[in-house]
């Protein structure tokens, strides 16, 4: 899976300097950066080259094949004119090898994050409001809920592939249309439909496309999230834990009760200890790894409660982060990350013991939020009811055939991994609502490489969003209210006064 390193996806071409105006307006992380709208592409100053370089890195990063990416920007061909070229030139032209030619190619692979049409990014820095795209090129691991086309069924030479210049019927509205477009140089071939929000193809089309037309490297609809509202989810895997302050209207039910779910006091005091921030412009890494290896960095000890008296937070307990399984649900959950900044839900992973240059090796690589160290592995004894989850790998593995297919999937991604560090402690997740508002949801790994529900967790972390809105929402009513009793008996004195 490709890297989550600002610096590693920018490159050294022409976005090298950009990470800077980039984060200025908001965009300072990779997947939110992959989800960039048109609008704001031209609010930034994108010309046509970058913008191209932009899609082509979005593109080969969606298909972890970002060791092409300088080489496929330096030849300054365009996507479109690189997905028409003959799988023997790219190998060619560019090293690349023939199962790679074959994913580069494939338009038809549901690989892709598309943010509900009822969220909306946080505003940026400058106070602008951002757009977003519903990407065309999806991610490796498949989205939440995904809903599957009918043409995908069918043989290859009977599908019809979506133009890129059309509107995305599933998930895109007139001007949301994403922004894929060819990058042929010549002026006179090339326009912008400012009305659709995205290039003219038929336009820019190159008379080396005549006879391939753009139509033909078009996309499936985006596959789409299961619509979320107020109810749980069928057969849940985690634990649902009502609001402490409203288990009615506005809390979420759990099953079978909510008895289970862990006390807010039995994590909210639990030390932490800071091995790395969220990677964002201007955080290097090797400065990070530097700092803390010569002690010029002093290490940050806070309670875990300081995370979440701000804002609804996610803890991702790591069993090890060399772990191939854990790995994988680490970048597939962090690539959600623009869905969690809408709606307002910070991640943290959580690891169990402080492997230096493991740290460095899964930050930002596969996971570029806050990492924390839980030494006395308090979050995890919680998860296990109070005490370690713990398994062998002999029993937990070998003869455990869930956890066999667990890994089976994980090393399908290619992530490389390793054995370093204690492997049988098993791991977990929390959604921990704002201030003392209580355990939203938790899960653990009952079977070594268990993945949380992408549609549960994102459903919970909808929940307490509206929950909250709902909460502000009262306050300002009876704030309302309050006055109104006041004015209400002023002018009764008022009254009073005028008759005597």
């Amino acid at each position: 899976m490709a890297s989550y390193s600002l610096d590693e996806f920018l490159g050294d071409g022409l976005l090298k300097d950009f990470g800077p105006k980039f984060a200025d307006d908001g965009w300072d992380d990779v997947p939110t950066i992959k989800v960039i709208g048109l609008e704001d592409m031209e609010a930034l100053g994108l010309d046509d080259a970058q913008r191209d370089a932009l899609e082509l890195r979005i593109y080969l990063h969606n298909r972890s094949l970002m060791k092409y990416a300088e080489k496929m920007e330096a030849s300054g061909v365009g996507l479109i004119d690189l997905m028409s070229m003959k799988p023997a030139d790219l190998a060619s032209n560019f090293g690349m090898r023939k199962a790679h030619v074959a994913t580069f190619v494939d338009t038809s692979m549901s690989c892709g994050i598309q943010m509900p049409p009822d969220l909306e990014l946080p505003r940026g820095p400058s106070g602008r409001r951002r757009s977003y795209t519903n990407s065309r090129t999806l991610s490796p691991v498949s989205p939440v809920g995904e809903v599957s086309s009918p043409q995908l069924n069918k043989p290859p030479s009977a599908v019809r592939r979506q133009s890129p210049s059309e509107p995305q019927r599933a998930g895109l509205s007139e001007g949301q249309s994403s922004f894929g477009h060819s990058s042929a140089r010549d002026s006179s071939t090339s326009s912008r439909d400012s009305n659709a929000g995205s290039r003219d193809w038929s336009a820019s089309a190159t008379p080396r496309e005549s006879n391939a037309n753009a139509s033909e490297y078009g996309f499936e609809p985006p596959s789409l999230l299961r619509p979320i509202d107020a109810t749980k989810p069928n057969q849940p895997k985690g634990v649902f834990g009502a609001s402490s302050s409203s288990k009615g209207l506005f809390g979420l039910l759990k099953a079978p009760s909510s008895g289970d779910v862990t006390k807010l006091s039995s994590i909210e005091k639990v030390s932490l200890r800071l091995l790395a921030p969220d990677h964002k412009n201007g955080v290097d890494p090797g400065a990070e790894k530097e700092a803390k290896k010569k002690g010029i960095q002093k290490p940050q000890t806070f309670k875990a409660s300081t995370l979440f008296s701000e804002k609804p937070t996610l803890f991702f307990c790591i069993r090890r982060p060399g772990c191939v399984m854990c790995r994988a649900e680490a970048h597939q959950l962090f690539a959600r990350k623009p869905i969690f900044d809408a709606l307002g839900i910070q991640l943290v992973a959580v690891l169990l013991e402080d492997l230096d240059d493991e740290v460095w090796s899964f930050w930002p690589r596969y996971w570029a939020g806050m990492v924390v160290l839980d030494e006395k592995r308090d979050f995890f004894r919680t998860l296990g009811g109070g005490k370690l989850m713990k398994d062998n790998l002999f029993t937990g593995f070998f003869l455990n055939p869930i956890a066999r297919l667990n890994f089976k999937r994980a090393t399908k991604t290619g992530i490389p991994y390793n054995a370093k560090g204690e492997g049988g402690i098993k791991g977990g997740l929390y959604i921990v609502r704002k201030g003392r508002g209580g355990v939203a949801y938790q899960f653990a790994e009952k079977n070594f490489g268990d993945w949380a529900p992408l549609d549960e967790i994102i459903q919970v972390c909808h929940i307490i969003k509206v929950k909250l809105f709902s909460s502000i929402l009262i306050v300002l009513w009876s704030f309302v209210l309050s006055q109104l009793r006041c004015l209400s008996s002023l002018l009764s004195v008022l009254l009073i006064w005028i008759e005597i």
